[in-house]
């Protein structure tokens, strides 16, 4: 029962959730705040979800992940995974950005961090005991249990993409929505990749450093 309930609720969160989520929130976005603030807010999360997990699992294999629709060790919709997840906390916590306060802004980023917290924690967790992702730091290599190995990184590491992701959400609207610049599209997209490469991972780093250390995992064929 258990197994089965995990089961749907994965499939859900990789492979349903993304395909639907996607495009009508990309459609959202467009129809509220303009095609330049989506394009920024999704294609931000996109992109990083294509190059941080496709470099540490095809480049470094330093985790893995299993399942269909893969490409060497990880989805070959890996990015819509993340945009249409990010993108959903955002939509959640941005209701009615042009009367939000600085005090606001701060509260929206904290519950959306908290969310990304829990979300990626719970998880990772279940994915690791469905056989659906192979996590390879110390305590994986120690033998503890999933929730030991999830708790290494998934905290502290889920809240801080969380919470960046949705003050650079807040940061576009600022600029294209509000000050009207939309000629500024292709730096704050640049600018919000960037951010969301560098910022997570060094804390993710920092929490466990195991990971520069870790045994590879062996490179799998593309699945059809």
């Amino acid at each position: 029962m258990v197994n089965g309930v995990r089961g749907v609720l994965l499939f859900a969160s990789t492979y349903a959730f993304p395909a639907v989520g996607f495009p009508l929130l990309s459609w959202t976005f467009a129809a509220s705040y303009g095609w330049r603030f989506a394009l920024v807010v999704m294609g931000a999360p996109l992109a990083f979800g294509y190059l941080l997990p496709g470099i540490g699992t095809n480049v470094l294999r330093t985790w893995a992940f299993r399942g269909p629709l893969r490409v060497g060790n990880f989805y070959a919709h890996h990015g819509f995974i993340y945009a249409s997840k990010l993108a959903l906390v955002l939509w959640l916590v941005m209701r009615h950005p042009e009367s939000m306060g600085a005090l606001d802004v701060a509260a929206a980023v904290l519950v959306a961090g908290a969310a990304g917290s829990w979300g990626g924690w719970w998880h990772d967790i279940h994915a690791i005991r469905a056989g659906r992702i192979e996590i390879r730091n110390a305590a994986a290599f120690e033998g503890r249990s999933p929730e030991e190995i999830v708790s290494r990184y998934a905290p502290v590491a889920f809240f801080v993409l969380s919470a960046t992701y949705v003050l650079l959400g807040f940061w576009a609207y600022r600029v294209l929505v509000a000050k009207g610049d939309t000629a500024a599209w292709p730096w704050l997209l640049l600018g919000a990749v960037a951010a969301l490469c560098v910022v997570p991972t060094v804390v993710f780093i920092a929490l466990d450093r195991s990971y520069v250390r870790a045994r590879p995992v062996p490179s799998v064929e593309v699945q059809r």
